[in-house]
């Protein structure tokens, strides 16, 4: 169950965070990593889990020992790894602020940072990296200098529903109510935060079921070496 979970979790950020998160990362690296460790750990418990089956069934103590040595080492690193995340959330905002600046710096340059960029403004309906006026400090500036009749020109990808169908709302649009004005980073942290409780909360539950699990293992294990 504990391994089903676990899996099911890290396709669930791949899944439906993938198309936000694992976007504006992109090849930084910051999200992949964590999922895999995720989905192996599930796999290794969902294995666990066999040894624990035929030493409760069969009674064979090799069985529970093997169990209870490799589920006490899985609850470790886990706790380990929520330790090491928690102590290193600053460092992580600052790696992705600097992806996000040298997406944003890089963005007249690549088609595909330009797809990438558009994609993640579009969805998560912000502007830039902190705030919208960002893009004129920006090599993207130069191109569109020439034919803005605003200040501070934004791409099409900055602009609200409403008003997308005019090609030229980026670098024209009459109000900034007509745009995103706010910056992909605390979008990003927002969205970060609203999925941090579900994921703890399944993460307490995992973990709890972990510790029972070593407990009920030593038991029937101590009464199995008692026979």
């Amino acid at each position: 169950l504990c391994g089903g979970t676990m899996i099911g979790l890290a396709i669930y950020v791949l899944v439906v965070s993938g198309t936000t998160i694992t976007a504006a990362v992109g090849s930084s690296g910051l999200i992949l990593p964590g999922v895999i460790l995720l989905m192996v750990s599930g796999i290794v418990t969902f294995i666990c889990s066999g040894f624990g089956c035929c030493g409760a069934n069969k009674r064979k103590r090799w069985c529970l020992t093997t169990y209870i040595i490799i589920l006490f080492i899985i609850i470790a690193l886990e706790i380990a790894g929520g330790v090491y995340g928690y102590v290193n959330r600053d460092s992580l905002t600052a790696t992705l602020t600097t992806r996000l600046n040298a997406d944003l710096n890089s963005y007249a340059n690549t088609t595909t940072t330009q797809t990438t960029f558009d994609n993640f403004q579009t969805r998560l309906s912000c502007c830039a990296v902190h705030n919208y006026t960002e893009w004129r400090a920006s090599s993207w500036y130069a191109n569109v200098s020439g034919v803005s009749t605003v200040a501070f020109p934004v791409p099409h990808s900055c602009c609200q529903a409403n008003v997308s169908t005019n090609a030229n709302c980026g670098y024209a649009y009459t109000t900034t109510y007509d745009i995103f004005t706010v910056g992909c980073l605390s979008k990003l942290q927002a969205l970060a935060s609203d999925n941090s409780t579900i994921l703890l909360g399944i993460g307490i539950g995992v973990g709890v079921i972990q510790i029972l699990g070593v407990i009920f293992g030593i038991i029937l294990c101590n009464s199995i070496k008692d026979d």
